[in-house]
């Protein structure tokens, strides 16, 4: 999908692949939020942005960009919803304010395990 979106000028076709074996390498086993699921985000995006026609208003290194973003968007992800860590008490969950009752904070936990 990187190649036939097309790279960017100067990026070798040989480190996107090592990129892109990396991600996978990266990816939590779980039985969701894997590289399967993963994967499918970005040739869903690939589709979506092609028949919007919004490939082709973007250059080559935002359309690099929005694939990398699908492919990555999960990384680390427990696959566990936000209120897991809450109900168990987990460090993340202390880190963001979060409570089992629900009292303190409107952050989802995992939504801010994202954004560390």
């Amino acid at each position: 999908m990187f190649a036939s979106a097309g790279l960017p000028a100067g990026l070798a076709e040989s480190r996107v692949r090592r990129f892109i074996l990396a991600v996978r390498a990266s990816m939590l086993d779980n039985p969701y939020h894997n590289f399967y699921h993963v994967f499918n985000v970005m040739q869903t995006t690939t589709a979506l942005a092609t028949a919007t026609g919004t490939m082709a208003r973007l250059d080559a290194w935002e359309r690099f960009t929005l694939l990398s973003a699908a492919l990555c968007h999960d990384l680390e992800h427990p696959g566990v919803t936000s209120s897991s860590p809450r109900q168990r008490g987990t460090r993340r969950a202390a880190s963001t304010g979060a409570s089992s009752s629900g009292t303190r904070s409107s952050r989802s936990t995992m939504r801010y395990a994202h954004s560390n």
